[in-house]
């Protein structure tokens, strides 16, 4: 029973961490956009 419920609570994770980090790359863009912005202003 506790395999099963360990199984699912990192079935449920995985995806949360990978899209967190996705997130994070994004974010990182974003960052590096503006900072290019404010540098050709």
């Amino acid at each position: 029973m506790r395999k099963i419920f360990r199984s699912l609570l990192v079935i449920f994770l995985l995806p949360l961490i990978l899209v967190g980090q996705s997130m994070r790359d994004l974010e990182y863009q974003v960052i590096k956009l503006s900072y290019v912005e404010v540098d050709r202003a």
